[in-house]
């Protein structure tokens, strides 16, 4: 099976946030995994500002065992995504697509990157993350969407009725 990867779920498993076991299960049944080359920094970034807001003492934040260790976890995750780097390519997708303006720039980048691969794979490309916004715009775009739910997302029939 193939998956498109957001920075949300590495950052979940290497974290231990949410069903981590699940993710992991989703993450080893996967054969191909890619994403925008734009996951690694944000994967960085998201672990080092973490480790800041611990060590500032905000009670919201859990203090990591180690940042080094973290970043040495996330960084062999990397190692087992196929990256598409941010160019010309990408950009005219999210200019050219006007779905890609409902969403925040970062996730009409994963999103335009997604549909890229697209068409370059031999089954449908599913979407793994745990960021509502990115996981409705993967649907609009006929994106299966991985895991199935996720706490605190609101289904399609939730939204009609509020």
């Amino acid at each position: 099976m193939a998956a498109y990867y957001d920075a949300s779920v590495i950052l979940a498993i290497v974290l231990g946030e949410g069903d981590r076991d699940m993710l992991l299960g989703a993450w080893n049944a996967e054969h191909t995994r890619v994403s925008s080359l734009l996951i690694r920094p944000e994967c960085f970034v998201s672990i080092r500002r973490i480790a800041s807001w611990a060590r500032d003492g905000s009670p919201d934040e859990p203090p990591l065992a180690s940042v080094d260790d973290n970043l040495a976890t996330v960084a062999d995750y990397l190692e087992k995504v196929e990256c598409k780097p941010l160019d010309a390519t990408i950009a005219d997708l999210v200019q050219s697509d006007r779905r890609l303006a409902r969403c925040r720039t970062l996730d009409a980048i994963h999103a335009a990157t997604a549909l890229w691969f697209q068409p370059h794979m031999d089954e449908p490309l599913r979407i793994c993350s745990l960021d509502f916004r990115l996981r409705a715009l993967a649907r609009d775009l006929a994106f299966p969407v991985l895991p199935k739910s996720v706490p605190g997302e609101q289904s399609t029939d939730q939204k009609r009725k509020s």
